[in-house]
Protein backbone atom coordinates (compact mmCIF):
# COMPACT_ATOMS: atom_id res chain seq x y z
CA UNK A 1 0.00 0.00 0.00
CA UNK A 2 1.36 3.41 -0.96
CA UNK A 3 0.68 6.32 1.32
CA UNK A 4 0.99 9.89 0.27
CA UNK A 5 2.22 12.98 2.00
CA UNK A 6 -0.14 15.92 2.29
CA UNK A 7 2.57 18.39 3.37
CA UNK A 8 2.16 20.49 0.24
CA UNK A 9 -1.64 20.56 0.36
CA UNK A 10 -1.72 23.02 3.26
CA UNK A 11 0.50 25.49 1.45
CA UNK A 12 -1.55 25.17 -1.71
CA UNK A 13 -4.80 25.74 0.19
CA UNK A 14 -3.59 28.98 1.69
CA UNK A 15 -1.36 29.95 -1.20
CA UNK A 16 1.82 29.75 0.87
CA UNK A 17 0.36 32.22 3.36
CA UNK A 18 2.21 33.30 6.47
CA UNK A 19 0.20 32.21 9.49
CA UNK A 20 2.49 33.18 12.33
CA UNK A 21 0.55 35.33 14.76
CA UNK A 22 -2.74 33.54 13.99
CA UNK A 23 -4.02 31.81 17.11
CA UNK A 24 -7.50 30.31 16.80
CA UNK A 25 -9.76 30.50 19.84
CA UNK A 26 -13.49 29.83 20.06
CA UNK A 27 -15.30 30.24 23.39
CA UNK A 28 -18.54 28.46 24.30
CA UNK A 29 -21.29 29.14 26.81
CA UNK A 30 -24.30 26.80 27.04
CA UNK A 31 -27.53 27.36 28.99
CA UNK A 32 -29.16 23.97 29.48
CA UNK A 33 -32.55 25.39 30.48
CA UNK A 34 -32.98 27.27 27.20
CA UNK A 35 -30.83 25.05 24.97
CA UNK A 36 -28.95 28.10 23.72
CA UNK A 37 -25.25 27.90 22.89
CA UNK A 38 -23.35 31.18 22.62
CA UNK A 39 -20.22 30.96 20.47
CA UNK A 40 -17.56 33.69 20.46
CA UNK A 41 -14.64 33.99 18.08
CA UNK A 42 -11.78 35.11 20.32
CA UNK A 43 -9.04 34.28 17.82
CA UNK A 44 -5.92 36.39 17.45
CA UNK A 45 -5.36 37.58 13.89
CA UNK A 46 -2.00 38.99 12.81
CA UNK A 47 -1.67 42.49 11.41
CA UNK A 48 -3.06 42.58 7.89
CA UNK A 49 -5.30 39.56 8.41
CA UNK A 50 -8.80 39.12 9.82
CA UNK A 51 -11.64 36.65 10.23
CA UNK A 52 -13.09 35.38 6.96
CA UNK A 53 -15.46 32.87 8.56
CA UNK A 54 -15.77 30.60 11.57
CA UNK A 55 -17.85 27.49 10.91
CA UNK A 56 -19.43 25.89 14.00
CA UNK A 57 -20.96 22.40 14.21
CA UNK A 58 -22.81 21.07 17.28
CA UNK A 59 -23.47 17.29 17.33
CA UNK A 60 -25.32 15.03 19.74
CA UNK A 61 -24.72 11.34 20.54
CA UNK A 62 -26.79 10.33 17.48
CA UNK A 63 -24.70 12.54 15.14
CA UNK A 64 -27.64 14.89 14.62
CA UNK A 65 -26.21 18.37 14.11
CA UNK A 66 -26.85 22.08 14.14
CA UNK A 67 -24.61 24.22 11.93
CA UNK A 68 -23.92 27.95 12.04
CA UNK A 69 -21.12 30.38 11.26
CA UNK A 70 -19.60 33.71 12.21
CA UNK A 71 -18.90 35.74 9.08
CA UNK A 72 -16.38 38.51 8.53
CA UNK A 73 -19.16 41.09 8.69
CA UNK A 74 -20.24 39.93 12.16
CA UNK A 75 -18.33 42.63 13.99
CA UNK A 76 -18.78 41.31 17.53
CA UNK A 77 -17.80 37.76 16.54
CA UNK A 78 -20.67 36.25 18.54
CA UNK A 79 -23.52 33.96 17.46
CA UNK A 80 -26.16 31.96 19.29
CA UNK A 81 -27.26 28.48 18.30
CA UNK A 82 -30.50 26.76 19.31
CA UNK A 83 -29.63 23.19 20.33
CA UNK A 84 -33.11 22.18 21.54
CA UNK A 85 -33.52 19.83 18.55
CA UNK A 86 -30.51 17.79 19.73
CA UNK A 87 -30.40 15.01 22.34
CA UNK A 88 -28.63 16.53 25.35
CA UNK A 89 -28.51 13.33 27.43
CA UNK A 90 -24.79 12.76 26.77
CA UNK A 91 -23.79 16.34 26.04
CA UNK A 92 -22.63 17.77 22.76
CA UNK A 93 -19.50 17.75 20.67
CA UNK A 94 -18.69 21.17 19.24
CA UNK A 95 -16.34 21.48 16.27
CA UNK A 96 -15.15 24.62 14.57
CA UNK A 97 -13.06 25.69 11.62
CA UNK A 98 -11.54 29.17 11.73
CA UNK A 99 -10.55 30.63 8.34
CA UNK A 100 -8.71 33.94 7.96
CA UNK A 101 -9.01 36.37 5.08
CA UNK A 102 -5.42 35.49 4.06
CA UNK A 103 -6.17 31.76 4.01
CA UNK A 104 -4.94 30.44 7.36
CA UNK A 105 -7.14 27.56 8.55
CA UNK A 106 -7.44 25.68 11.83
CA UNK A 107 -9.88 23.13 13.27
CA UNK A 108 -10.71 22.62 16.96
CA UNK A 109 -13.23 20.73 19.06
CA UNK A 110 -14.73 20.22 22.51
CA UNK A 111 -16.61 17.12 23.69
CA UNK A 112 -19.06 16.80 26.57
CA UNK A 113 -20.54 20.30 26.52
CA UNK A 114 -23.51 20.31 28.87
CA UNK A 115 -22.16 17.34 30.82
CA UNK A 116 -18.54 18.09 31.78
CA UNK A 117 -18.87 21.86 31.37
CA UNK A 118 -21.34 24.53 30.34
CA UNK A 119 -18.64 27.03 29.38
CA UNK A 120 -15.27 26.35 27.79
CA UNK A 121 -12.97 27.07 24.90
CA UNK A 122 -12.40 24.65 22.06
CA UNK A 123 -9.15 22.70 22.16
CA UNK A 124 -7.34 20.19 20.02
CA UNK A 125 -6.52 22.81 17.40
CA UNK A 126 -4.57 21.46 14.47
CA UNK A 127 -1.16 23.04 14.14
CA UNK A 128 -0.65 23.15 10.40
CA UNK A 129 -1.73 26.73 9.80
CA UNK A 130 -1.53 28.55 13.10
CA UNK A 131 0.94 29.62 15.74
CA UNK A 132 -0.05 27.20 18.50
CA UNK A 133 3.01 25.39 19.81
Amino acid sequence: MNGFSNENIVDRLCGGCECSGFTPKVDLSYVSGTGVLTVTDSSTYPTGDSRKIVHVYARDKNAKKVISSIAAADGDGVITMDLTSLDKSEGFTIESTVVTANGCISDGHFSGLGIVATASSLGGWDKDNNSIS
